[in-house]
């Protein structure tokens, strides 16, 4: 069922028929490099993504015609207490970047969490994701500091994280982002 469209995707939950999409985006290089996870099997990212499904804290970004091309996901905020907080994480199929989508999507989970009554979204990304750093100011974040020697990656690597935060009441849909929204359809629960 979809939760929310933007102009050119549709925000939906995970189906076990995406299995093919999410391993590929879930074993590509960008996310192993960004990702403290490791590689997956074709069993273990089975299991994965019947688990996510049954969480209900991964989207599914998909093109209109259902073809899913990225991910994010909106969970508790474990950096703040007793506040309405959600942290959020993206991922896209690499044959999709650059093309826009990410914002698009973005820019819709962001109003759809502020509608649905989120008061500050954050996000962590590792010292060096500069690409995602620029989306996130992008779309509006702003860049709160660096959480030193944070989570131990692939190849025992240690790494930094950037924290980002957006509060509900710095959130304006610009210009620039009221055109990747249409209305939006929301889940009937």
């Amino acid at each position: 069922m979809t939760i929310f469209e933007t102009e050119r995707l549709m925000i939906r939950r995970p189906v076990s028929s995406d299995f093919d999409n999410f391993i590929t985006i879930r074993n590509s290089e960008p996310f192993l490099n960004y990702n403290p996870m490791p590689e997956l099997t074709e069993d273990a990212a089975r299991e994965e993504l019947e688990h996510l499904i049954k969480e209900e804290t991964m989207y599914a970004i998909c093109l209109k015609d259902d073809t899913m091309i990225g991910m994010m996901d909106a969970f508790h905020d474990s950096l703040r207490y007793n506040v309405n907080s959600q942290m959020i994480s993206y991922n896209m199929n690499e044959a999709f970047t650059g093309k826009g989508y990410m914002q698009e999507a973005l820019v819709g989970l962001i109003s759809h969490l502020f509608e649905n009554g989120t008061d500050i979204i954050s996000a962590r990304v590792f010292k060096g994701n500069v690409a995602s750093k620029h989306l996130l100011e992008k779309v509006g974040f702003i860049h709160e500091g660096t959480l030193r020697h944070c989570v131990k990656g692939n190849h025992d690597i240690i790494h930094d994280d950037w924290i980002f935060s957006l509060m509900k009441e710095d959130w304006t849909i610009s210009d620039d982002h009221s055109s990747l929204l249409k209305e939006q359809q929301h889940e009937i629960s």
